[in-house]
């Protein structure tokens, strides 16, 4: 964790945030489908706040 002026990564205030924003091809594939469903799934939330 690097902190800045106090707060951390996990604080709601941490100014270096960025949006995670995903690209596809219309109509998607099975294989984007597949991974665009685990990744708004809730096992997939908690594994990118993780860092995994």
């Amino acid at each position: 964790m690097f902190p800045v002026n106090g707060a951390t990564p996990d604080a709601g205030n941490y100014p270096y945030k960025r949006q995670l924003y995903y690209a596809y091809k219309n109509p998607p594939s099975q294989a984007v489908k597949d991974f665009l469903g685990y990744a708004t799934s809730s096992e997939g939330q908690k594994a990118m706040l993780a860092g995994n």
